[in-house]
């Protein structure tokens, strides 16, 4: 599953207006943002990652 924000108003069996964030199956999502549809979203797990990794790295080089 994957968090996704739509950038348009999307009809069909259920109605998603501009800005609504929710999250499709990875297939669908994919199919949707290649028409740019929607936008993915980055999980928030990852994003806190990234975040320590680039903390930790900045910790190696002060101890030089």
């Amino acid at each position: 599953m994957k968090k996704v924000e739509f950038l348009f108003c999307l009809s069909g069996d259920v109605f998603y207006r501009k800005g609504d964030v929710v999250e499709l199956n990875d297939k669908e999502a994919l199919r949707l943002q290649k028409r740019n549809i929607v936008k993915i979203l980055i999980e928030q797990e990852q994003v806190d990652e990234q975040v320590d990794e680039a903390q930790q790295k900045q910790k190696g080089k002060g101890k030089k």
